[in-house]
């Protein structure tokens, strides 16, 4: 495993890769409905932007990470009633999510194997702050990202840019800890080389 430090290609909490929604505040505890259970709107208007923000920073597209979020919450739809534990919806908003965006990334690979799509272009994946430099270091990592695999991929945004821990990180590709370190790893190394 490479042990250099990972680069310095995106800074979570200063804005270079745009929050798609406003950011679920962490700090403020919120009170549960009666009975425990949220409707589906109250769970949309609460956890919609942190599954926009996970979408968009996988995806590198706005337009696919809308779609995402009515996907998502079209399962959840589904299942909500039987989450008994309103804590637990947003992390289990996220697995889905992570799903979703793993059949987005299939298919666009389909897609693109019969030239039915062209090539994102990655304009969007920075916010108006960042420099230049920074907007296309970030379009070229996204482009990397392109050629790893999925599940690579998967695992190093989550990592990366999203800022999850390594457990997380495995939770939310469903795989082990041991597997989602090697997926990581050998996307980080793949960077590393295409960005010399």
């Amino acid at each position: 495993m490479n042990t250099r430090k990972a680069p310095r290609l995106v800074r979570r909490n200063s804005g270079t890769v745009p929050a798609f929604g406003e950011r679920a505040r962490e700090d403020v505890v919120e009170l549960e409905p009666a009975g425990g259970r949220l409707s589906l709107e109250e769970a949309f208007r609460r956890h919609s932007a942190a599954v926009a923000n996970v979408g968009f920073r996988i995806l590198g597209s706005r337009a696919e990470a809308e779609d995402l979020v009515q996907d998502v919450f079209l399962r959840a739809r589904r299942w909500l009633d039987r989450i008994e534990e309103p804590a637990a919806l947003r992390g289990w908003l996220t697995v889905v999510a992570v799903r979703e965006a793993r059949y987005r990334l299939r298919l666009r690979r389909l897609r693109a194997v019969f030239r039915a799509e062209d090539v994102p272009s990655y304009a969007e994946v920075t916010d108006a702050t960042a420099s230049p430099a920074e907007r296309t270091l970030l379009a070229e990592v996204y482009r990397v990202l392109d050629s790893v695999t999925i599940e690579g991929r998967l695992a190093w945004t989550l990592r990366y840019v999203e800022g999850m821990t390594l457990p997380e990180v495995a939770e939310h590709c469903g795989c082990s800890l041991a597997t989602a370190k090697r997926r990581i790893s050998s996307v980080h190394q793949t960077i590393l080389e295409a960005l010399g």
